[in-house]
């Protein structure tokens, strides 16, 4: 029975529920929708043809917005892939649709098909693909029923259209006083011409500027600042037709003459730019009517015309709450033709997501069809914008395609600016060989990268805290690829395996991140029993129990009032020195004013010592292991051993070393208080002797790995603010530098960093941002700038110069208050000075430089070295220049941060 519906002005339009099955809608159904706003909502199964399903192919008009939801069948199939939780795909044929601004899948539990769409008006006018918006709402994941909803789109490939766009037009200006003197600091001296002329598509313009702005403006910035000035208030006052124009000046695109003294000038462009892209035509320049006197100008002008470009195909996407809170299914917007000749597909996709955070969005993949999409813009929608919360958005990179990756391996651009939400992408399989990830947006970003291809390739992320795994192929390519990855403020973790071809700068911004360089050496664990020990050796911990204290009890339980478990890790190159070397964590074995405690107690203060630490988490996992003991496996690679992990139990306020093994007085009575409590019997008589030993423990058994990274590395990584860990690589040959930047940058941690003794590849530690002073050129009366130097290239331990390094080993006095952490400014300038000693500065620096430096002043960096902590060290930015006596003397020192490497670094031999 055919049905044809014509509907009036109406906000919605209602469904036919007539035709030749249950759908309500089908290929019978005529629907006109006339004027207004129209939306269309319509449950579909394939239809039922004699030979077998049919598409779904209704007539359409003037619906503007149309939503199918697919339900789950097994029209397509057998019986048996339907109850392996496959689904039937529901076919629209779509040639028939016209006027469509909206068309997707709507709360679909099966996999939906449009194909042969088309993007006319009832009019017969083709509309570029831009103008059409695919949908993707509330649709079915893997979770519920094993098998999610996909939507695929095919436009008809004569309507995958796109419009085109002009270039930005520019008018360049060249002038010169020919008789000033200071050509290189005045180049317009004398210039008494106040603007420019020029043709604006064929009309004339005048920018002027007045007469006192154009006699100050003796540079070609300043000339171009007051045209830039000139052209804003004439905006202001309502000249709409300067809108647009921008004034530069491009150093570039030059000319060059002689002046009247004989010398080459080369002149850059004062360059004024049409975003708009309309004809612009340089007339001349402009003069005051009354300007007298003599010029000696050189003056000339053309211009670069806009050129007609074809638009990229781009569709629209809108994705709301995909997979219901689960692993939602793919998106396939393309062309019809699967001829990889032949067919075409969509260059780029804008895709909104719309909710607030408890409508998520998480797809399969995103893709088009020939391998065409190559970039893809994420925004949350606008009506979202303001919300207090924003959808999230994650591309697994999981399809059923056998490709697996989150947008078809094609795309060289995600955009996500203006993405508020979290966004993940590559969580099941990382995206391939994107040149661009521009993710400041602010939320929370999760990104995985894999690069089997030279090129450039830069991923930045924003305020959220964010995570950048990046995996350089080890295949051999043709080409470089450099790798640029900056993630911004926030909590970050970067994560690198780069090779030989690749060349990485990490700069990981303000926050509390982790950076690791290259992590793909073989993993070492260790088997930790501290309790329990073969026949004839002895334990590691030696615990006294009550009934050692006392007779009179046989508690297997011993005293542990007051007591903490110290964790040492060692980096690959060095053992664990009890807070002289390595990595440590200290926390309490028993709760506030518990008293009795056992293995278990201490077993469980090891995991909270090493799984809660800011550093030691990232660096070990710590576990239950067989019959009571631990398992303790590394997170990063390197060659460890049994001394690379030690434990020590410590008494709580220990006076000194010789008393750490016993009962300090005054904690008699509140012990002996404390255990009547515990073993509930008022008669104990507490008798004073070891509380616990002191003893230090080694890591029992274990595998250790014998090997580092695979592939040398030449990192470069700026930590930026905050407390950071950075794990370099332990591969032998990888040579990758710290790069310091800003002041005030916490404690951060530095682990696997050859120093000078290294066999091979040696690390450097770059401080060129701050080490900028400029001395004398010995052969001509001009300054040159000293070259950026590693320390490597400026290190000294006796002496502070311009541009170098100095290393101080601390030496201070408790008593008196010199302690590594009470160094400020004001004490590190008396001591540097001589006026009043601090830690045996002294004795270890013994002078400043007295070189040739410009404007009495140089920089240099101190970094001072704990004396209770190897390989812990302050820097400090210094300025050296002279008193009012003229004496050289340092006059600012700034903390750069603290730095811990686990071991002293030993630079002396890096040249």
């Amino acid at each position: 029975m055919l049905v044809q519906l014509t509907m009036t002005r109406s906000t919605d339009v209602r469904n036919s529920y007539q035709g030749v099955n249950v759908n309500s809608l089908s290929t019978a159904d005529t629907i006109d929708g006339q004027g207004g706003n129209d939306t269309l909502d319509a449950i579909l199964t394939a239809e039922a043809g004699y030979w077998g399903p049919l598409d779904v192919q209704p007539t359409i008009r003037n619906v503007e917005d149309i939503k199918f939801e697919a339900r789950d069948g097994i029209s397509y199939m057998s019986i048996e892939d339907y109850l392996d939780g496959d689904s039937a795909e529901v076919i629209v044929d779509a040639k028939d649709i016209a006027d469509v601004d909206k068309i997707g899948s709507s709360f679909s539990d099966g996999d939906l098909v449009i194909e042969n769409l088309t993007t006319l008006t009832s009019n017969g006018q083709a509309r570029n693909t831009e103008e059409v918006t695919v949908t993707m709402d509330h649709t079915d994941n893997f979770n519920s029923d094993g098998d999610a909803s996909d939507l695929t789109v095919y436009f008809d490939e004569d309507y995958l259209l796109a419009g085109q766009s002009r270039t930005t037009s520019q008018a360049n200006y060249w002038l010169l006083d020919e008789d000033s003197q200071d050509y290189q600091n005045a180049p317009l001296l004398n210039i008494e011409r106040f603007g420019v002329s020029l043709n604006l598509d064929g009309e004339p313009v005048d920018i002027a500027m007045p007469v006192d702005v154009a006699e100050a403006a003796d540079t070609w910035e300043a000339f171009a600042a007051g045209l830039q000035a000139s052209i804003d208030q004439q905006v202001a006052d309502g000249n709409s037709a300067l809108e647009g124009l921008s004034v530069v000046v491009d150093r570039t695109n030059t000319d060059a003459t002689y002046n009247d003294f004989g010398n080459l000038v080369t002149i850059p462009a004062i360059t004024i730019i049409d975003s708009l892209g309309r004809e612009l035509e340089p007339t001349g320049f402009l003069s005051p009517e009354d300007a007298t006197g003599a010029f000696d100008i050189y003056g000339d002008f053309d211009n670069q015309p806009s050129q007609q470009l074809d638009k990229p195909v781009t569709v629209n996407v809108d994705l709301h709450k995909v997979g219901r809170e689960g692993e939602g299914g793919n998106l396939v917007i393309g062309g019809k033709s699967q001829d990889a000749d032949e067919g075409n597909g969509i260059e780029v996709f804008n895709i909104d997501v719309l909710g607030a955070d408890n409508k998520p969005s998480n797809l399969g993949m995103i893709s088009s069809t020939n391998g065409a999409l190559r970039t893809v813009n994420i925004a949350t929608a606008d009506e979202y914008v303001a919300g207090e919360t924003h959808a999230s958005l994650t591309v697994r990179g999981e399809n059923d395609y056998g490709d697996d990756l989150p947008f078809g391996g094609t795309v060289d651009m995600i955009n996500a600016t203006q993405f508020l939400g979290d966004l993940t992408i590559g969580n099941e399989n990382a995206a391939q060989n994107v040149n661009t990830l521009n993710a400041t947006g602010g939320g929370n970003v999760w990104f995985d990268a894999s690069l089997t291809e030279a090129g450039s390739f830069n991923y930045t992320t924003g305020a959220g805290n964010d995570s950048v795994m990046v995996t350089v192929s080890a295949e051999p390519i043709v080409g470089n690829q450099v790798i640029n990855v900056n993630t911004g403020s926030g909590d970050d973790m970067v994560d690198l395996t780069v090779f030989n071809n690749a060349s990485a700068t990490v700069v990981a911004g303000s926050g509390n991140d982790v950076v690791y360089t290259d992590n793909t050496g073989a993993k070492s664990s260790w088997t930790v029993d501290l309790f329990s020990a073969d026949e004839g050796e002895t334990p590691a911990f030696d615990l006294y129990t009550l009934s050692e204290i006392d007779t009179d009890y046989t508690d297997s339980r011993a005293i542990l009032y007051g007591a903490q478990i110290a964790v040492t890790f060692s980096d690959a190159s060095s053992e664990a020195l009890g807070w002289n070397d390595g990595y440590e964590s200290v926390v309490d074995i028993l709760g506030p004013g518990e008293v009795l405690g056992d293995a278990t107690d201490i077993n469980e203060a090891i995991k909270r010592a090493i799984n809660e630490d800011a550093v030691l988490s990232k660096l070990l996992m710590a576990g239950n292991g067989p019959d009571g003991s631990l398992v303790i496996t590394s997170k990063v690679d390197g060659v460890f051993n049994e001394q690379s992990l030690q434990f020590k139990l410590l008494e709580a306020d220990a006076l000194d070393e010789a008393d750490a093994r016993y009962v300090r007085p005054g904690q008699q009575d509140t012990i002996e208080q404390a255990v009547k409590e515990a073993v509930s019997d008022s008669t104990y008589d507490f008798q004073a002797g070891h509380l616990q030993s002191e003893q230090v423990a080694n890591a029992q058994d274990g595998f250790f790995a014998e090997e580092g990274g695979y592939g040398s590395n030449g990192t470069v990584v700026d930590l930026g603010a905050g407390s950071d860990l950075v794990v370099l690589s332990t591969e032998a040959n990888s040579s990758e530098t710290i790069k310091f930047s800003e002041y005030g940058n916490g404690f951060n941690t530095i682990v696997n960093f050859t120093d000078a003794t290294g066999e091979s590849g040696v690390d450097s530690l770059d401080f060129s941002n701050y080490l900028v002073t400029k001395e004398q050129n010995p052969t001509s009366d001009s300054t040159s700038e000293i070259s950026q130097v590693l320390v490597k290239g400026g290190y000294s331990n006796t002496e502070i110069d311009a541009n170098q390094v100095t290393f101080w080993d601390f030496d201070g006095d408790a008593p008196n208050g010199e302690t590594f952490d009470g160094i400020t400014s004001t004490n590190l300038l008396a001591a540097l000075n001589g006026d009043e000693a601090y830690g045996d500065i002294t004795d270890i620096v013994t002078d400043f430089s007295d070189g040739d430096y410009v404007g009495n002043a140089y920089k240099a960096v101190l970094m001072i070295e704990d004396d209770g902590d190897d390989g812990a060290y302050q820097a400090w930015d210094l300025t050296v220049g002279l008193n009012s006596d003229g004496d050289t003397v340092a006059t600012q020192a700034q903390l750069i941060g603290t730095y811990d490497f686990g071991d002293s670094v030993d630079m002396t031999q890096a040249v």
